[in-house]
């Protein structure tokens, strides 16, 4: 399991104009923002030596309006065709990088200090398990 490639696979899945994905966890905040990082793995679950992993998937919206925050991260998380869960649910092998990849749950929606911890954010994290 190379987590590197993982972790591009799923920022490349939810590729969209009007939001940047990092695989990686920046050194400063600018949202809107999708940060993807990995929660837990869980080595040779196998004979053939496969792994299990966790996946989450940091939306951070953008902070001008409350109102506009929030209608932005319906827009990410709703179950229609054009949503990052859509767009994460595409391909179940991340392009050929995995053996399959699901989003389970998404989790943690509401303000948040980040980074600096006095900034406060709207945020959700989408919780991916993959299997490779």
């Amino acid at each position: 399991m190379n987590v590197g490639n993982i972790r591009a696979a799923l920022a490349d899945a939810m590729g969209l104009a009007t939001l940047r994905v990092l695989s990686y966890v920046p050194d400063a905040l600018n949202p809107p923002v999708a940060i993807i990082y990995p929660e837990r793995i869980d080595y040779d679950e196998t004979y053939g030596g496969a792994a299990t992993a966790t996946f989450v998937v940091l939306l951070v919206a953008s902070t001008g309006s409350q109102q506009a925050a929030q209608a932005q991260m319906d827009d990410w998380v709703s179950n229609v065709p054009d949503s990052l869960f859509a767009a994460l649910s595409k391909d179940p092998t991340l392009g050929g990088v995995v053996d399959s990849a699901q989003t389970l749950t998404l989790r943690s929606w509401g303000m948040q200090a980040l980074m600096d911890l006095a900034t406060r954010y709207l945020i959700a994290e989408f919780v991916t398990e993959v299997y490779a």
